[in-house]
């Protein structure tokens, strides 16, 4: 019962913050956002030499791991390598060696 007697007067807050900010006033409307694709990206994002920091968890401890700092075209080469190294042994998993 008091869950939805907070869920009701939580709703009625809420249409009412909408209604006092509905407004005829042009002038008071907030200006457009520019859409995503027309905005820059930041040059991190296509810098290959820019420096990532990740923290690895270490699964042998409960405390926090390690941070890891490499550039994102070293990134980029370590997954390349997992997934060749992943692939290779879903590859050979079911191979026998012929009698």
């Amino acid at each position: 019962m008091m869950r939805i007697l907070a869920a009701a007067i939580a709703a009625s807050a809420l249409l009412g913050a909408g209604q006092a900010l509905a407004t005829d006033d042009p002038a008071a409307a907030p200006a457009p956002m520019p859409s995503p694709s027309s905005m820059p990206r930041p040059a991190s994002h296509t810098d290959s030499s820019a420096v990532i920091c990740k923290r690895e968890q270490n699964t042998e401890s409960r405390l926090g791991g390690a941070k890891v700092c490499h550039t994102r075209q070293e990134w980029a080469d370590i997954a390349a390598a997992a997934r060749t190294s992943v692939d290779n042994m879903q590859r050979n998993a079911n191979y026998t060696a012929p009698h």
